[in-house]
Parts: C-alpha cells; structure tokens; sequence
C-alpha cells in the first residue's frame, strides 16, 4: 500500500510539472518578442543584428545569459558584453566595442590597434580618425611599439607624434606633426621630452631641423642641410 501511495505522488508531481511547462512556463508571453540591442559598437553591427534575430521568439527559459554572453567576449573585437531580462518578454544585448587607439602597419597592411596593443580589426572596417601609426615588421614588434606610445607621459610631446617605427627596443623613431623625427628607444627617461620641447622651442622655426638624437647623455639635434643652386 505505502509503495502505490509513493508511485501515485511522484505521478502526480509529474503531471503537475508538465502541466506548469505547458500552461505557464511555455505560454506566448514568457517568448521574447522585444530585443533592445544597446552600447558603443559599429564594427559589430551585423554580427549584433544576427544574434537579435536568433533569440527573437525563444521562451526566456530556453536562453543561457551567461552562454550569450561568452560567445559575445569571445570575439576579440568586444571589449565588454552584458544580456539582460529587462522585463517580461524582453532582451536587453549591450555591446562595448574595443575602441581603436592607434594604427599599425605590417608590411604595408593597416589594422586597428586597441590601448592594450592588441590587433583587432583592419582599418578599412572601422572609423577612420587621425591617430598615430606604429610601423613594426610583425604583430609581435607592433605591440611593443604601441606599449612605447602608451607609456609615454609627456602629453605635449605625444599629442604631436604622426608616426612612429619600431626597429628594436634599443632604437625607435618617432615623426612629429612638424616634421622633426625624434630617435629613441626605451632607456630614454621620461623628463627628457620635456627638456625636448622647451630646446626646440628655442631653437626656433627658422633653422629646420631634421632630427633629435635622445638616446645619449645630452640632446643630439642635426639641422638639416640647404640645398645650394
């Protein structure tokens, strides 16, 4: 008797979960019919667009946020992702693209570099801005370079860098926005930008100079030769 009142119970709790899946958890109003896709992205949209639509219509208890969420961070392109239920029915998607911060050049192919260094995308995928380019002969090199840019301080001398080539950590070559390449390497101690700026200042506009040597105790500045006719 004890066993038929057992076996009778767990039918009954099957039957009233199945019930529950059928009548309530599976009704039309727990499907998503509203996806909000948020954030700073442009890269991605296509991307974002596509797994909008895939979740659109799926019952909310079908949907791993944590899943959706991994497979957003994954792409090395996303710095940050977050799904939400934002209310009954609705998905919220919110997309933090990495953020280009420099350009690099590899053998003449252009890509676009987050703050970490990171390669992430190529140029022609994203918003093209004026932002300073590290030349390197592969990505491993470009990284480098760009962790040179990214510690440099002195924000006078780095808002004026248009280029810069990384040979080695012993020699780099920085061209400004005034045409002055300034030669250095990682040795190089932070306060002599600073120095930079006040010499070439006195130095003037009217002698052009063609480059400054850092690397050494004092400042090494060639002028560049007129031509004579």
């Amino acid at each position: 008797m004890k066993l038929f009142l057992n076996a009778l119970l767990s039918l009954i709790v099957m039957f009233s979960i199945y019930k529950v899946e059928n009548e309530f958890v599976l009704k039309p109003n727990f499907n998503i019919h509203k996806v909000k896709i948020m954030g700073e992205f442009s890269i991605l949209k296509k991307e974002i667009k596509e797994l909008g639509n895939e979740l659109y219509g799926k019952n909310i208890w079908e949907i791993d946020k944590s899943k959706i969420e991994d497979r957003l961070k994954s792409d090395f392109r996303v710095k940050e992702a977050q799904v939400l239920f934002s209310k009954l029915g609705e998905l919220e998607i919110i997309v933090e693209e990495k953020k280009t911060a420099y350009y690099g050049d590899i053998k003449g192919k252009i890509y676009c570099i987050d703050e970490k260094g990171a390669v992430f995308t190529d140029i022609n995928s994203a918003k093209i801005m004026e932002l300073p380019i590290v030349y390197a002969e592969d990505e491993k090199k470009l990284k480098i370079g760009t962790t040179f840019l990214s510690s440099l301080k002195n924000e006078e001398f780095k808002k004026k860098i248009v280029q810069l080539y990384y040979i080695d950590k012993y020699k780099i070559e920085i061209l400004r926005e005034d045409g002055i390449v300034i030669k250095t390497s990682f040795q190089v101690l932070e306060n002599k930008y600073e120095v930079l700026e006040t010499l070439l200042r006195e130095l003037g506009t009217e002698k052009k100079i063609d480059y400054v040597d850092l690397r050494f105790e004092g400042y090494i500045v060639k002028k560049a030769v007129k031509n004579v006719n």
